[in-house]
């Protein structure tokens, strides 16, 4: 081995990654043989078969929920743009309002913008510092995770900013927490720093709900930190720790239908880092990098679709090798044909209650959407024995102001203690009441 070779190998990776950015190319994945955990992180031998794949997302590919599907039909459905934006649609749902078309749960791609010091980088846009993960001439995008359903993963990495930083993004079809039908798209971000400096890099995601409704259909949120629930109406800007677990909303005010959907957000995914700041505005324009006027008045034209939901995970100073896990979820939180089970709803169509499934021990919401027109009125919950209010809800809350299409949203945070199935009521003076069927399970072990 001459001078130079063992300088070249005393410098290994650094020298790899100081090449990589001044001659703008980002790396190739490692060799088998084993890296230096500190500088790659994740890309350590875990396991034969495709080893490189599961070296790169590692433990993020094992978050499913340990527990049997009633079906393994998907009620939700994926599509991908070339930036690896993505949309979701119900395809053996029909629209409320097209009979004839498949229920639309996004009216537009996704986009992903990464922050590395004071530049935007789109996720998935062509530009001379970013570049698609390649291996033995494969392009990392919309690869099937390691130990997951081709039909139902997709793992897509990306090198940005000339390689210093990768961002791996996965999109997997799984069980819904309550429903036990996979109903609900878990996406989550990797984040790592391959510099051999700190870096400062956060990452945002622009999300575009419609929940087969061609109009604005608001969110809302459950009580959280002593607060009430209350509908989200653009602009609003949440940080922590006010931003709650979940948003919901409902795709239309016709509560006599026993099939409406209803949309969930997860905001809060087991092993990721918590949401930094939530925001809710109307659509943004087509060149929106991280940030833009959410405030900024619509324009003139017909009524606008769906307003937008940006989630923000701020930019932080990574050390060398340093990962950053972030996570979401989005799916139906509960269909009636597919769910089972009775509803009463003796109050001519103005209080609806929607609940799901749920294990002993877990907490699960309940929500109440009521027409009313008193300011005054309050919603009543009744509870039989084996649930319980958690924390310190009361069972009687005063019901917020119906938003412009006609209803509010009253919501209850509710644990289970013993197997079975029950009915829960909700009682609106003046307005009726309504009764929703419950299926508790066992814990899981």
């Amino acid at each position: 081995m001459n001078v130079l070779e063992r300088h070249v190998c005393a410098l290994g990776l650094p020298l790899t990654l100081f090449l990589g950015v001044c001659c703008n190319y980002a790396p190739d994945l490692p060799s088998d043989a084993p890296a230096p955990a500190e500088a790659w992180g994740p890309w350590t031998a875990q396991g034969e078969g495709d080893s490189k794949l599961a070296r790169v997302w590692g433990v993020l590919g094992a978050s499913r929920l340990p527990c049997e599907p009633l079906d393994y039909i998907n009620r939700v459905e994926v599509q991908f743009a070339a930036d690896q934006g993505f949309r979701v649609r119900c395809p053996r749902l029909w629209d409320a309002r097209n009979p004839v078309a498949a229920k639309e749960l996004t009216r537009a791609f996704t986009n992903t913008c990464v922050r590395c010091e004071d530049r935007d980088y789109p996720f998935g846009k062509e530009s001379p510092n970013g570049r698609w993960l390649k291996d033995r001439g494969r392009l990392w995008k919309e690869l099937p995770l390691p130990d997951g359903d081709p039909d139902r993963t997709w793992l897509s990495v990306r090198d940005l900013a000339a390689g210093q930083v990768r961002v791996s993004q996965s999109v997997e079809i799984v069980l819904g927490q309550h429903s036990r039908l996979y109903d609900t798209i878990l996406v989550r971000y990797r984040v790592i720093n391959l510099d051999w400096r700190r870096r400062q890099v956060g990452l945002r995601v622009l999300l575009h709900p419609r929940i087969g409704s061609p109009v604005d259909v608001p969110f809302h949120l459950p009580p959280h930190r002593r607060q009430s629930g209350q509908a989200v109406r653009a602009p609003a800007s949440l940080a922590r720790p006010d931003i709650p677990d979940f948003l919901t909303a409902i795709e239309s005010a016709d509560f006599k239908n026993l099939d409406l959907a209803v949309a969930f957000l997860g905001l809060r995914v087991d092993g990721s880092e918590p949401l930094e700041r939530l925001i809710v505005c109307d659509p943004p324009p087509a060149d929106a990098g991280w940030e833009w006027d959410f405030a900024g008045k619509r324009p003139a034209g017909p009524p606008a679709e769906c307003g937008s939901v940006v989630l923000y995970w701020n930019s932080r100073s990574m050390k060398p090798g340093e990962q950053r896990d972030l996570a979401f979820t989005f799916g139906l939180d509960r269909i009636k044909s597919d769910f089972g089970g009775k509803a009463d709803c003796p109050s001519k169509g103005r209080l609806r209650v929607v609940c799901g499934r749920a294990r002993v021990g877990e907490t699960f919401p309940i929500l109440a959407f009521i027409k009313a027109a008193d300011p005054e009125q309050t919603a009543a919950l009744s509870l039989p024995d084996g649930l319980t209010l958690v924390g310190e809800q009361q069972a009687e809350q005063r019901v917020t102001p119906a938003g412009k299409h006609g209803y509010s949203q009253v919501s209850w945070t509710v644990r289970a203690s013993r197997v079975g199935e029950f009915r829960v009521t909700v009682d609106v003076p003046n307005v009726g009441h309504a009764a929703e069927g419950v299926r508790l399970l066992a814990a899981l072990r």
